[in-house]
């Protein structure tokens, strides 16, 4: 006849607690217990020393950050201390710490314009597009990305002050960004074509008009991306000293989309939402009043684009 579970587990208890179990029960007991509090597996070991080495990469990062924003030169600063972590191998450190502060107002107005000094740095170390790409992060706006078009430009030596490189850059702008194998490549690849917006703005040392004709290389909606590029780096300009823009007007919000050809306009006036929050300092009802002053020229599609972008800002930047 078998023994009810709970009557066998009845008896066991009982066993060990007798005299005759009780005493070796115990001291294999605390035998593993010591042995357990005196052997940490090495995998454990690789574990706790990998979490202090993060974080105390990621506190080398804030703090070098915050020497900088206290700077005089803080772009030049900036632009130091990102070849330093590129060369380093410290992008994700970087990264992360970004991803987790770009909220702090400090972080939030600089970080872009970092992570741009560190795009160039990745161009320069690894000399091709898609491989800087490959070591990347979309945080803060994908100021990264962008910063890679603008090293490529640097260091194959496209800028449009030097004579013949505006048809140079036009010859070589269909190829400069991979063409997507995989649906999951698509994004990278709308980025480098966006990235080559700001990589433009960069070449032609602010010229909009030029930047745009030099869009025109691209057919369709490539090049739809390549003018997101350069309307945003136009209408984030102003918080970066290293690229000030020729056109922006505080007392015309809308330009330069008010004096551009009917093919860039639906994309300038998306964008050009961002320089309408710089303006009213995230306040929503000065940005509304933006938006009704100029409804009556703005068709829908752009409106739910300032809705997008606007939301974008005020969720990662709290005002």
């Amino acid at each position: 006849m078998n023994t009810p579970l709970e009557t066998r587990h009845t008896r066991l208890i009982t066993e060990v607690c007798s005299a005759q179990l009780f005493l070796p029960v115990v001291t294999v007991l605390v035998i593993a217990a010591a042995a357990a509090l005196l052997y940490i597996h090495p995998s454990m070991l690789s574990t706790i020393s990998g979490e202090k080495n993060t974080d105390a990469a990621r506190a080398k990062v804030l703090a070098s950050l915050y020497d900088c924003y206290d700077s005089e030169k803080r772009n030049m600063c900036l632009k130091e201390i990102a070849a330093g972590f590129v060369a380093h191998n410290e992008t994700d450190a970087v990264f992360q710490v970004m991803e987790e502060n770009q909220r702090a107002a400090r972080v939030f107005e600089s970080c872009h314009v970092f992570l741009h000094f560190m795009g160039q740095a990745a161009y320069e170390k690894y000399g091709s597009v898609s491989e800087a790409f490959r070591h990347g992060s979309h945080t803060c706006f994908a100021g990264f990305y962008h910063g890679v078009l603008e090293g490529y430009f640097m260091q194959n030596n496209l800028l449009t002050s030097n004579t013949g490189s505006f048809d140079a850059i036009a010859k070589k702008m269909p190829s400069i960004c991979t063409e997507p194998q995989s649906a999951g490549a698509k994004r990278d690849y709308n980025e480098c074509l966006h990235g080559l917006g700001h990589g433009l703005m960069f070449a032609t040392s602010g010229d909009l008009p030029q930047a745009l004709k030099l869009c025109d290389a691209l057919k369709g909606a490539d090049a739809q991306w390549c003018y997101s590029g350069v309307f945003m780096e136009n209408s984030t300009s102003t918080t970066n000293p290293d690229h000030p823009s020729r056109y922006l007007k505080k007392d015309d919000p809308l330009y330069p989309c008010d004096i551009l050809d009917e093919q860039y306009l639906h994309t300038c006036y998306i964008l050009q939402s961002m320089y309408f929050a710089q303006l009213a300092n995230g306040d929503w009802v000065k940005i509304s009043l933006y938006v009704w002053t100029f409804l009556h020229r703005i068709e829908t599609p752009a409106l739910t684009g300032w809705g997008r972008t606007l939301w974008d800002i005020v969720r990662i930047r709290q005002w």
